[in-house]
């Protein structure tokens, strides 16, 4: 087939270069990509190959939908030598370094009765097949170092779960469509569970992080009991600094949820990595400048409800973006109110109290110099769904010690933001209902998959966030969509924001721990310049989606990044 360039939001681009799993589209998928890493066009950020398409990451500050494809196409048209062309790939060779895995499996999911009676087989004679394949990684996606194994016998072949689970365990053995794959760690999944091993598939602190690669091949043995077949894995991040090891904030109490994010974890999704990252970006750029901070450091993202810190340093600067609750308390035990948006300096002994968010759902607690945790693959962020990061993948515990990077040296001065500043910035608290103002969407990549009804209810439908929502999507209820033809479609790339259909029809929006391929359609993907207000947005609060063409949510993004620009700039000449 020719090549089809689809528009995932103002942030991303499917390219499509076949219409099938198959060794071809693998090649052209290979050769593309390879493309891509020996001459990245302006403004690419980061690309994720999967079976049959890749999707390109750009940043819409340089460049646009419509130049990326220009440069893609002529990057496809060029001559490169020692590469295939796309449109006739030879026969793909294995890589010249691929590895033969052999992978211990004790044969007891939870799903192994259903696919044998599905298949019409009964269940030694399942776990025979799947056992005696030989499987090669086509990809590595949606969790941290998952393989996509091509192999699995045609009579296993089963389509995916109507609904995901919300949790899948680490290490099950699972099967969908002509796939077999292993969750290296516990997350959200719509395969059929017949098998678990214990088999450590991602290790943050390995080289490379990922167990298998594409190209490699598997082969699975059954065991009565599982044998560890690879190393453990190792400490990813550090659990914060020992109490007086240096300046540090101590965790007296925890709050609900917090988490230590940064701008998130690049490079890494072609081998399952999300992004994470703060979920609200403008919060946590807020926060920074406010701290006198870079735009990305280190910071705490409470949600909710949230911690009692105390200052284990000479001084700290410590600034709060959001509306929140805050209680300030002297080394003499007295409370008194403090502000958000601003920053203040607490002295050693000082406690700072962050209560209930509410004005949202989260608020971002920045530091000077900011959280000084362990960088596990380029981001101090906390992974939750896979366990690396910050404090180690967990939220915070009482009793922890969170390092800072220095203490406060007395440079900058005091700043804060008044009811004026915030409304001019779009910053003005949300108060939960229904928002005053649609979330832009743009249509695709995948919208042709449900039926036009549906996908015009989904624009004109009241919806209401689900008590089901989290950090790697955003559940919503008030309409189930219906799909043109089965729910699943060949695994790919998912942007941020990418509003995903499963088999139930319930729509969820993608945000920043989301996997980073995904085997559902994706009807429309929420323009960047809105991607802040979901994250502020609490269960049973409700939300309405307005269509617009990716040249208009690239300008909106532009116009938006003006604002931000000028709070900075504002915030850099504020006397203290």
């Amino acid at each position: 087939m020719a090549p089809r360039f689809v528009a995932a939001a103002d942030t991303a681009m499917v390219v499509e270069l076949g219409d099938a799993v198959s060794e071809d589209a693998a090649a052209a998928v290979r050769d593309l990509d390879a493309r891509l890493a020996a001459a990245p066009p302006a403004g690419m950020v980061e690309v994720i190959p999967a079976l049959r398409s890749l999707l390109v990451e750009y940043d819409p500050l340089r460049t646009s939908h419509a130049r990326l494809r220009g440069d893609v196409e002529a990057l496809m048209r060029a001559d490169a030598p020692g590469l295939q062309r796309p449109e006739a790939p030879a026969s793909p060779a294995l890589p010249a370094d691929a590895a033969t895995h052999s992978v211990d499996v004790c044969y007891e999911g939870e799903d192994l009765a259903a696919v044998a009676r599905a298949s019409g087989l009964d269940v030694d004679e399942v776990v025979r097949l799947h056992s005696a394949a030989t499987y090669r990684v086509a990809m590595v996606g949606n969790l941290p170092g998952l393989p996509y194994l091509l192999g699995l016998d045609d009579r296993l072949a089963m389509p995916r779960r109507l609904d995901p689970r919300d949790a899948v365990p680490a290490g099950s053995v699972a099967i969908a469509g002509a796939l077999s794959c292993v969750y290296p760690a516990a997350g959200p999944g719509g395969w059929h569970l017949i098998g678990h091993t214990d088999a450590v598939l991602f290790d943050a602190g390995r080289v490379p992080p990922a167990l298998v690669q594409p190209g490699d091949t598997v082969r699975f043995v059954a065991r009565d009991r599982v044998v560890r077949v690879s190393t453990q894995a190792s400490p990813a991040g550090d659990g914060g600094a020992r109490d007086g090891a240096g300046p540090h904030l101590r965790v007296v109490e925890p709050g609900l949820l917090t988490t230590v994010h940064d701008g998130g974890r690049h490079g890494h999704q072609r081998i399952g990595v999300p992004v994470g990252g703060a979920m609200d970006g403008e919060l946590l750029r807020v926060a920074n400048l406010l701290a006198g901070n870079a735009p990305g450091d280190a910071a705490l993202e409470v949600t909710h409800s949230g911690p009692l810190l105390e200052v284990r340093a000479h001084s700290a600067r410590i600034a709060v973006a959001g509306d929140v609750e805050l209680t300030r308390i002297g080394v003499d035990g007295r409370s008194t109110p403090a502000d958000p948006w601003r920053s203040m300096v607490l002295r050693k002994g000082e406690r700072l109290g962050i209560g209930r968010v509410h004005g949202g759902l989260r608020c971002i607690v920045a530091v000077e110099g900011g959280i000084g945790v362990e960088p596990v693959l380029g981001s101090r962020s906390t992974c939750l769904r896979s366990g690396f990061g910050g404090l180690q993948g967990r939220a915070l515990r009482g009793g922890d010690a969170l390092p800072l990077q220095r203490a406060y040296a007395g440079h900058h001065p005091d700043v804060r933001l008044d009811a004026a500043t915030l409304h001019d910035a779009g910053l003005h608290a949300h108060t939960g209902g229904e928002q005053t103002s649609p979330i832009r969407v743009v249509p695709g990549p995948q919208q042709e998959a449900c039926t036009v009804e549906s996908v015009e209810a989904l624009l004109h439908t009241a919806l209401s966030v689900s008590h089901r929502s989290d950090r790697v999507g955003l559940r919503l209820d008030g309409i189930r969509m219906q799909h043109r033809g089965p729910p699943e479609i060949i695994s790919d790339g998912c942007a941020h924001g990418s509003v995903q259909v499963p088999g139930s029809g319930q729509p969820i929006v993608l945000l920043a721990d989301r996997g980073t391929t995904g085997g559902y359609p994706k009807v429309a993907t929420v323009a960047s310049v809105d991607l802040p207000r979901l994250a502020r947005l609490r269960p049973g609060d409700r939300l309405r989606f307005e269509a617009v063409d990716v040249a208009e949510a690239e300008r909106l993004r532009r116009q938006r990044e003006v604002q931000m620009r000028a709070l900075a700039e504002m915030l850099a000449t504020v006397p203290g």
